[in-house]
């Protein structure tokens, strides 16, 4: 389940489907990791929205890269998780 409380630190220009979508893939993640990808996102985001302002929606772009970053994030949390609990 995402943690509501996500939706209110992620930078507030993340479009909706982004967020949501951000916020379910980081939902399943340690709070640590959670905190940790929220605010490299608001301390990165001014400088990943200007670097894409050669797209007609800058914010779209730059939305779309953090959902993108998150998955592998997701990904590597389970393989790590299914690792551990092997060994147990």
């Amino acid at each position: 389940m995402a943690d509501p409380n996500l939706s209110m630190n992620l930078p507030a220009d993340v479009p909706s489907p982004q967020a949501e979508a951000i916020r379910e893939l980081l939902g399943t993640l340690p709070e640590h990791r959670q905190t940790t990808f929220v605010l490299r996102a608001r301390r990165w985001w001014p400088t990943l929205v200007s670097g894409l302002s050669i797209y007609p929606d800058p914010e779209a772009a730059a939305g779309r890269a953090l959902e993108l970053a998150a998955g592998p994030l997701r990904s590597a949390a389970t393989i790590c998780m299914r690792w551990m609990s092997a060994d147990s």
